[in-house]
């Protein structure tokens, strides 16, 4: 799935454990409560994109864009995500509109 434009999909509640969506467009993706557990999200655009609720356990985030996106309640543990990436996320406060 590499190299993959998912521009505005609806992934609600996926079940997506140990995908390789390396580079792939996810701007504007739903993909709250889904299961991304050791995905590889390594160098994809995710502008916009709501993670809001899913399970991020052991993802791989290296090289990927997160302006602007959701991470409100992911579980991020054991993550490859770093303190930058976190940062250019929006505030846990705010919600897709």
């Amino acid at each position: 799935m590499s190299w993959l434009s998912l521009v505005g999909v609806d992934l609600h509640g996926a079940m997506l454990a140990g995908a390789n969506l390396q580079g792939a467009d996810l701007s504007g993706a739903n993909l709250m409560e889904a299961d991304l557990s050791g995905a590889d999200l390594s160098q994809t655009h995710l502008l916009d994109t709501s993670f809001i609720g899913a399970n991020l356990r052991e993802a791989n985030f290296r090289d990927a864009d997160t302006h602007g996106t959701y991470f409100r309640e992911a579980n991020l543990s054991s993550s490859l995500i770093t303190n930058e990436q976190i940062n250019a996320a929006r505030s846990p406060d705010e919600l897709p509109s």
